[in-house]
């Protein structure tokens, strides 16, 4: 999960890797060269906690309103 999440995946659905493509470093650690670094409230409009259920990990948009 860590690969997928530092590395990312190419266009054929494969890790991408340094032989490959182009990697920056960053505070996270080494980044595909093509991504940014930035903070949630930039990405954005709301972050909604939600009711929690044991049955589903699943909301409405009703049920955060």
């Amino acid at each position: 999960m860590q690969d997928l999440l530092t590395r990312g995946i190419d266009e054929n659905g494969q890790l991408r890797d340094r032989t490959t493509h182009k990697f920056k470093r960053s505070p996270l650690g080494m980044i595909p060269h093509e991504w940014e670094i930035t903070t949630l409230d930039k990405v954005c409009i709301n972050i909604v906690d939600c009711p929690h259920s044991r049955r589903t990990n699943l909301c409405t948009k009703s049920d955060c309103d």
